[in-house]
């Protein structure tokens, strides 16, 4: 299918796999996206800043950089920062189309009905988008799916009138007069108002005019405008779409609003006040987030947790709902706005004539996708001429180029040519599959997971996806016939745990979860060090000073399974195999719930193993970034043992401190699993880690897991 990217500076179609529709959402067939000024522009300019200057203009980033670094290593975060730079941003938010496939849980909509779909992370210019429920709006009859495509740009305005609470007759100023400030203007005005428009360019001041607004001035000559309409008493609600990083707009805002008013920020403005007349006014300072409440909520968007009508009025989706409705009413005339059309084999030249055109460019463009006679079927693979691999190197499949894998995985396996030879790579979105692709050199890519498993030519396969999809790949890789490694954790619940370990058995194929700190140099010293003085005990503190992530980062929610047995299970692992891999004969734990963090995410469990290593694991968000993510301390009596970061190891003993390894350096066996990976599926120990022990470890998690959310 074709699809439009942004790289270095430039919009590009290319042509990529089709997504397949997801649990939860469903499939649909583009006939019209719309490309926005604001932020898609953005995009594109952000796309060909050099690192120095993404530094420049957010220092941020710069600080966060470092700051990975020290907690994940300074290769595996600049290998992070290259990809990101590299890979092509998939873009778009607002389109239309038809469904040909309903997922799993949709029953309220059915193939062929016309939708409106939004997200800029699904409703992409693309001749086919797979899109979750609560981002899809069945577009009702007497609206072309033309009009409907513009949804969720619709919804940003609509959103930012519902935080002003406009009642009739009010005043209400608009300043900024682009495509929101336009959209704006005219459900605002079906709102009941009384509708100025502000803009400092008279050709959007006079289109304001056409659609509806009482009347408009320049920003300079607003506010006499105002206090004339108003008799002296100023403006009831001023509504900001403007985009600018100057703070002028929202002190203007505060000038022309009448005391007690409100103020609305939709745009992208500066937001820096004066306490005059803010302070002697009593203006209320409002923000409209995006379409509505739900935007930026994974639960909401992507897990499908509606918000029930009665508390929450109006969420994204029922916002698309109601402007589609004014769409359908003639109160919104989309038409006017985006007269500009062209097909998607030009989105290029599109993207150009919106980037330099200046005051004289269309406020929006919409991309035609081929009709329903033309279209093509949806392809889910591409694949060109295989390569001929070398005897004893294994063929392999990539199920997930995330992040991780890209910055991790990928790297290693490039250096281990003469050991794997990656065939396909498999991801949820072809963009992503076909970057993955080019990177390592794959010959080919899809976004079905089950072509890639087929293929006789792949002998093995990583499987790198959200936590809560790893168990039931797995199963299906091993009865495919595929040698698999595991990214952790195993499974997320102990029904998938006992399926995925029923089927390794049954099959006897090579088995291997991504424990890599186990297969560490670091490991083998503590290991050692231990079995040398195995009658003294061991005791064992292993700290953990996590990221705290965000609200959208899925690895901590249900997909992820959470803190406990999402990450730590690294932990808990490593715990095992130095106490000769268990077992567990006492747990303990004692969780602190943190406001606004999953109990699990701070937590201290002690292990009590049946060798008498006796172990404590702290595991905690609450550290600060700057502070190495990981530190082992090993106390033998006489004799201490302190790794740090998987970086450093230090051992006091008699009367010295010396490093340790002497001629090695230590490291957290990211690469070295890869050679125990191999060796199983070719000459050794198909399980490198025995099932009993990934079993003991993933039950182990359960147990803090559960423990902890009591």
């Amino acid at each position: 299918m074709k699809q439009v990217i942004l790289q270095e500076g430039r919009a590009e179609v290319v042509d990529v796999p089709a997504p397949l529709a997801p649990s939860g959402g469903v499939l649909v067939r583009v006939d019209y996206s719309v490309i926005s000024t604001g932020t898609e522009l953005a995009n594109l300019h952000g796309t060909a800043e050099s690192p120095l200057a993404k530094a420049r203009r957010k220092p941020a980033l710069a600080l966060q950089a470092a700051q990975a670094a020290l907690h994940d290593g300074v290769g595996i975060t600049l290998e992070r920062i290259r990809n990101r730079l590299s890979q092509p941003v998939a873009t778009g938010y607002s389109c239309a189309g038809v469904i040909t496939e309903v997922g799993a849980r949709i029953d309220d909509l059915r193939v062929g009905q016309v939708v409106a779909c939004a997200g800029a992370d699904c409703a992409w210019h693309a001749e086919y988008v797979a899109v979750p429920r609560l981002l899809v709006c069945p577009v009702p009859e007497g609206v072309t799916a033309r009009a409907g495509a513009s949804a969720a740009v619709g919804a940003i305005a609509l959103q930012g009138v519902r935080q002003a609470q406009i009642e009739i007759g009010s005043t209400v100023v608009v300043v900024g007069l682009g495509l929101i400030g336009l959209l704006t203007v005219q459900v605002a005005r079906a709102a009941g108002a009384s509708v100025i428009g502000v803009d400092p360019v008279a050709e959007r001041r006079a289109q304001a005019a056409q659609l509806g607004a009482r009347t408009t001035a320049a920003p300079d000559d607003a506010g006499l405008v105002i206090r004339d309409l108003t008799r002296g008493l100023g403006a009831d609600r001023v509504i900001i779409t403007a985009a600018t990083k100057h703070n002028a707009p929202l002190q203007q805002a505060m000038e022309w609003t009448r005391k007690r008013g409100v103020v609305v920020v939709v745009g992208d403005v500066g937001l820096e006040l004066t306490r005059s007349p803010f302070y002697e006014k009593e203006v209320e300072l409002r923000i409209a987030c995006s379409y509505g409440p739900g935007r930026y909520d994974p639960a909401y968007e992507r897990g499908g947790q509606d918000y029930p009508a009665p508390y929450v009025r109006w969420t994204e989706n029922r916002n698309m709902e109601s402007y589609l409705e004014l769409l359908r009413s003639g109160a919104v005339n989309w038409e006017a706005l985006a007269p500009t059309e062209r097909p998607v084999e030009e989105a290029g030249e599109a993207f150009q004539i919106l980037d330099e055109g200046g005051s004289a460019r269309p406020l929006a463009i919409m991309l035609r996708f081929p009709t329903a006679a033309i279209a093509e079927p949806p392809r889910r693979s591409v694949s060109t001429a295989p390569r001929p691999i070398k005897r004893g190197t294994v063929g392999l499949g990539v199920i997930g180029a995330g992040a991780f894998a890209r910055a991790v995985h990928l790297p290693n396996l490039k250096r281990l040519e003469e050991h794997f030879a990656v065939i396909g790579i498999a991801n949820r979105t072809g963009v992503q599959a076909k970057a993955a692709a080019r990177e390592i050199g794959a010959t080919f890519y899809t976004t079905d997971y089950r072509e890639l498993l087929q293929r006789s030519d792949i002998d093995a396969v990583l499987i790198a996806t959200r936590h809560d999809q790893h168990a039931a790949l797995a199963a299906e890789a091993l009865r495919a016939g595929k040698a698999v490694f595991l990214e952790k954790p195993v499974a997320v619940n102990q029904f998938q745990l006992d399926e995925l370990l029923g089927q390794v058995e049954t099959s006897g194929l090579p088995f291997l979860v991504g424990f890599n700190r186990r297969f560490s140099t670091a490991q083998r010293l503590l290991a050692e060090r231990i079995a040398q003085r195995a009658n003294s005990g061991a005791v064992i503190s292993y700290r953990v000073n996590a990221d705290p992530g965000g609200p959208a980062d899925w690895s901590h929610g249900t997909e992820g399974g959470g803190r406990a047995v999402g990450e730590a299970c690294h932990m808990v692992d490593f715990l095992y195999s130095l106490a000769g891999n268990g077992p567990v004969v006492d747990l303990q734990v004692l969780s602190l719930a943190a406001a606004g963090e999953r109990p699990d995410a701070n937590f201290s469990a002690q292990l009590r193993f049946a060798d008498g290593t006796l172990a404590t694991l702290i595991y905690t968000t609450r550290g600060h970034k700057s502070l190495p993510k990981e530190r082992i301390e090993i106390l033998l009596g006489g004799e201490a043992l302190v790794v740090d970061d998987f970086r450093k190891a230090t051992v006091y003993s008699g009367t010295g401190v010396r490093l340790f390894p002497e001629t090695t350096k230590v490291n957290k066996g990211l690469r070295e699993e890869w050679d125990v990976f191999h060796r199983a599926c070719v000459s050794g120990d198909p399980f490198p880690i025995p099932l009993a022990t990934l079993r003991a470890v993933t039950e182990t998690t359960f147990r803090i897991r559960e423990a902890a959310l009591r």
